[in-house]
């Protein structure tokens, strides 16, 4: 169950960035055709050149295919969504998750001794792996158990009385009753029993080899997903200032651009990093809660509590 909520959530994530993606591409396309217009008048009223006009008018429709691109791409992983979901696939409804989202933003990051010990006490897989390994070192003192005697008691009671033709004439004289005790001891099978519990007792080690092969890979699982965290910190960050700087570098290389003291392949360059910038910033977020979710996964936790 944990890891299909996971794989939910990257499911989500995939088709919210898709939709990013087309609205990023609708941005640049806007800001392109204004610069196309801009230019285009500026040429009708005797300034500026052709040339410029018919870059931008190129660089206008390579942006029309890649927003239709964009487009498509957020269609088709909505599609994907619906299916994983059991919806129709043509369901547009929106992807209304605010409170899930900023509630697994604010979960806080457990101490990595702290988060161990409770993937250790709460994962079930290891629980799964140490129930096994009990249940055949109890099959093994089973067949051990099978050199031991086995003791049967049996016992009765009753009341009868009789006539002098020795027929039953009642039930409430003559009291009689009988105990019984019988002992059974196996001397010898064949090493039958005990070959049994030597292997029910080996196949006990072995899951507890295993599950302390687990243990440890759990650690590493924890420990690695706190890390992970500690990056998606730094990188949530560093893309918001990264997306300031994109954008303050574009209106200002599109500014000189259309006071004449620019240079176009200086703008085109500028519309990429800020597209950048802004995808940037959407793969950070999404880093960010996966970083959470699959920490609350490592340490056995689910991460939509299903009542």
């Amino acid at each position: 169950m944990q890891t299909l909520q996971l794989g939910a959530l990257d499911m989500f994530f995939l088709t919210m960035m898709a939709e990013k993606r087309a609205g990023i591409a609708e941005r640049s396309l806007a800001r392109k055709k204004e610069l196309n217009d801009f230019l285009t008048r500026n040429f009708l009223n005797g300034s500026g050149s052709k040339a410029q006009v018919l870059k931008t008018k190129a660089d206008l429709a390579d942006q029309i295919a890649q927003t239709i691109i964009a487009k498509r791409d957020a269609k088709v992983a909505h599609m994907n969504l619906n299916a994983m979901m059991g919806r129709t696939l043509t369901d547009s409804s929106g992807l209304d998750t605010v409170l899930f989202l900023d509630k697994l933003m604010n979960i806080d990051v457990s101490k990595p001794g702290d988060a161990v010990s409770t993937a250790l006490t709460e994962r079930t897989d290891i629980k799964s792996m140490k129930f096994l390994a009990e249940s055949n070192k109890g099959g093994a003192k089973i067949f051990q158990a099978m050199y031991l005697p086995s003791i049967v008691g049996t016992g009765s009671a009753g009341y009868t009385k009789m006539n002098s033709q020795s027929q039953l004439i009642g039930n409430t004289s003559n009291p009689n009753w009988s105990l019984g005790l019988g002992a059974e001891w196996t001397l010898f099978d064949g090493f039958s029993n005990s070959a049994k519990a030597a292997q029910y007792q080996s196949d006990a080690n072995k899951l507890e080899i295993v599950a302390s092969t687990m243990e440890k890979m759990v650690e590493i699982e924890v420990r690695s997903a706190i890390l992970e965290c500690a990056a998606a910190d730094s990188n949530l960050i560093s893309s918001h200032e990264m997306l300031d700087a994109a954008l303050e570098s574009y209106e200002l290389t599109n500014s000189n651009f259309k006071q004449g003291s620019g240079q176009f392949s200086d703008l085109q360059l500028a519309d990429e990093t800020l597209q950048q910038a802004e995808l940037g910033k959407i793969n950070a977020r999404y880093r960010f809660v996966r970083s959470r979710a699959a920490l609350q996964v490592a340490m056995g936790n689910e991460i939509v509590k299903i009542d």
